[in-house]
């Protein structure tokens, strides 16, 4: 198998994780190029979301510091929708990546289990290009069912189904 280098952190052994206001960055780093397309894209989404969710439910890159086996690490989740039983854990990529899944799966998905330990997280890679056929795309929130499963849900940003 291919060794795969994370640009994210993996947690092990996670003991504990916290809303906060704190940022790890003094000044936030200004995005180029195709960053800041992307953060562009991330954006339209959020207000998209806005327009047709109550906006008490949604988190938009809200921080989370957290404590695992290697120490105190900080993570900020592009999107997270919290429901009565379940929370939609978006990551927005303007192109689709195996990295947003691998953010999803091992460093978003389990903070978010720890923080809302009752909630069912379901996991939606967004994405505005495609790389490869998606294996489990939606064309609206309401068709995710498995947990264990991410989602890609290809989105051109002007319009968004839950």
């Amino acid at each position: 198998m291919a060794e795969f280098n994370y640009s994210h952190h993996i947690i092990k052994g996670l003991k504990s994780a916290t809303f906060t206001s704190e940022s790890p960055w003094k000044k936030e780093p200004k995005l180029k190029g195709s960053c800041a397309k992307g953060k562009t894209y991330e954006r339209t989404i959020y207000r998209r979301l806005k327009a047709i969710l109550d906006e008490d439910c949604i988190f938009y890159n809200k921080w989370i510091r957290f404590e695992d086996l290697t120490g105190t690490h900080f993570a900020q989740p592009d999107i997270f929708i919290v429901c009565p039983s379940k929370i939609f854990l978006l990551e927005v990529k303007r192109t689709q990546t195996l990295e947003a899944e691998l953010q999803l799966k091992f460093l978003y998905k389990p903070l978010l289990e720890k923080l809302f330990p009752s909630k069912e997280i379901f996991c939606i890679q967004v994405c505005k290009n495609l790389r490869t056929r998606p294996k489990n795309e939606i064309n609206a929130l309401r068709e995710v069912r498995d947990p264990s499963i991410i989602y890609t849900y290809h989105c051109l940003g002007e319009i968004f189904n839950v």
